[in-house]
């Protein structure tokens, strides 16, 4: 054989090695931040996950890193087991801002309406939250709910944005300067 040969195939394989200890490297970091500590626990969990077809990320509890988290909060948006959260109007909330959601009243402050033919129309009222919690920490959420439109023969989703009532009027006017989308395609609540 010719030494070339033999040298291109010395670094194949020496390539080939270098991308498994960076796979085993990699995976040692990995679980080490995972809850299971116990390297045969995961690869058997990812086993079980695979077999039932699982490929969602698996999220786990704020509060509790060891257990699956099941719902997300409405104001932190924050994943946490059911035993976390409080619910309230059919939506659930973390225990700390459950408490924010009794004991102040809310406003609505903006709304959309969704049908399949414009799914994204909404979406400026999710960010507009977001920004508001990331940002400032100013507590709002998201409220859906689901109509026939009789007329057009479609499910239309009601998508309002609501917020404390001391704070609402000045986050209309915060929500005109952020909106994504074309004039008058949003109708701010009074």
């Amino acid at each position: 054989m010719d030494e070339k040969f033999i040298l291109y195939i010395l670094l194949f394989f020496l390539g080939i090695i270098s991308l498994l200890v960076g796979v085993i490297v990699y995976l040692i970091l990995v679980l080490n931040r995972r809850p299971e500590s116990n390297l045969k626990q995961y690869f058997d969990k990812l086993t079980r996950d695979f077999k039932r077809g699982r490929s969602e990320q698996t999220f786990f509890c704020q509060n509790h890193p060891d257990v699956s988290g099941s719902t997300v909060c409405r104001i932190c948006e924050k994943v946490f087991c059911e035993a976390c959260t409080k619910e309230h109007d059919s939506m659930l909330f973390c225990v700390e801002h459950f408490d924010l959601i009794i004991k102040n009243e809310w406003a609505e402050i903006a709304a959309a309406i969704v049908s399949p033919n414009d799914s994204d129309h909404s979406m400026f009222l999710y960010d507009f939250k977001k920004q508001l919690w990331e940002k400032d920490k100013i507590p709002s959420f998201v409220q859906v709910h689901y109509k026939i439109n009789v007329d057009s023969d479609q499910i239309e989703s009601h998508v309002k944005l609501f917020a404390k009532k001391a704070e609402a009027e000045a986050l209309r006017g915060r929500l005109v300067f952020f909106q994504k989308t074309e004039e008058g395609s949003v109708s701010f609540s009074q």
